[in-house]
C-alpha cells in the first residue's frame, strides 16, 4: 500500500512558504504543545501557538489501520518565523509511541505574526487493534526568526464534494510573484467553527507557472475521509509552498 505521505524533509532547504466503521478521535492539549516562547536579541517575541491539535484513527475495508494527525501552528509573537520541521507523534493510551512521520513540510513555511502554518501527517498499519490503543498525537516543530518574504498566491473557486474516490477540494491557483514557481505542493487544512483543526488533505499540481499564470488543483489523502470529520467541517484554509 503505497503512502501518500511525502516523507522527504531534506527538501525544505528549497521550499519557500507562502503569505480536515471503525474510528476514534482525540484532541492533545500535552504540556510540549503549549506556546512556545523564546525571546528574541531585538527584544522582537517570537512565539509559535501549537495548540491546535488533532488526531484520529480509522480502518478500511482492506484491513489497513490510518492515524491521522493535523495541527495549525500560529504565529502569536512579533516576528516572522520559518517553520524547518515538524515531527508527529502518535501515542498509545499506555504511553507507547506507535509510531512517528514527519511531513514534507508545514505549509505556508513562513508565517507573519498573526498567521497560520498547516501539517499533517498519516500513519499506516495493518494491526487493526492500533484504532481502539490509539490515545492522542503530539507534535515536535523545529522553527526559527526570519526576514524572508512569504510567496503569494491567489485561490479561486474553492469548493468541496464527495467522489467515487473520496472527498476532494477543487479550485484554481494563481502565482501572484514575480517570478516563475518550481514544484508546488499544497495542504488543506479543515476547521470546525471554532477554529479546531479537524484533519488535512493534501495537492500537488504538476506544472510550474510562470508570473499571473493560474492551473487548476484538487485534493488527495491517505484514506476515505470520515463522516465525523466532514459534518464537522466549517471551512478550510489552505498553504502552499514551492520548490526552487
Amino acid at each position: 500500500m503505497k503512502r501518500l505521505s511525502i516523507l522527504f524533509t531534506l527538501l525544505l532547504l528549497f521550499l519557500v512558504g507562502c503569505g480536515s466503521n471503525n474510528d476514534s478521535s482525540s484532541t492533545s492539549s500535552d504540556e510540549q504543545n503549549k506556546a512556545i516562547k523564546v525571546e528574541a536579541s531585538d527584544n522582537e517575541k517570537v512565539e509559535l501557538d501549537t495548540q491546535n491539535i488533532n488526531g484520529f484513527a480509522v480502518g478500511d475495508d482492506l484491513g489497513f489501520v490510518y492515524i491521522h494527525g493535523a495541527v495549525a501552528l500560529k504565529n502569536t509573537g512579533e516576528t516572522a518565523l520559518r517553520i524547518n520541521e515538524v515531527q508527529f507523534n502518535f501515542e498509545a493510551k499506555d504511553g507507547s509511541i506507535i509510531g512517528t512521520e514527519t511531513p514534507l513540510s508545514a505549509m505556508p513555511v513562513i508565517i507573519k505574526p498573526g498567521e497560520t502554518s498547516i501539517a499533517g501527517a498519516t500513519f499506516t498499519d495493518e494491526d487493526t487493534k492500533l484504532i481502539d490503543q490509539f490515545d492522542k498525537v503530539t507534535v515536535n516543530v523545529d522553527y526559527v526568526k526570519t526576514t524572508d518574504e512569504p510567496s503569494k498566491w491567489k485561490i479561486d473557486n474553492l469548493k468541496g464534494r464527495k467522489t467515487d474516490l473520496g472527498y476532494k477540494y477543487t479550485g484554481k491557483l494563481t502565482n501572484q510573484m514575480d517570478e516563475k514557481t518550481g514544484q508546488i505542493w499544497m495542504t488543506f487544512g479543515m476547521f470546525d467553527e471554532k477554529g479546531n483543526i479537524l484533519a488535512t488533505m493534501y495537492g500537488h499540481p504538476d506544472v510550474t507557472l510562470n508570473p499571473g499564470a493560474s492551473t487548476g488543483f484538487e485534493s488527495f489523502s491517505d484514506f476515505d475521509m470520515p463522516d465525523f470529520i466532514l459534518n464537522k467541517v466549517d471551512h478550510v484554509e489552505v498553504g502552499i509552498i514551492s520548490a526552487k
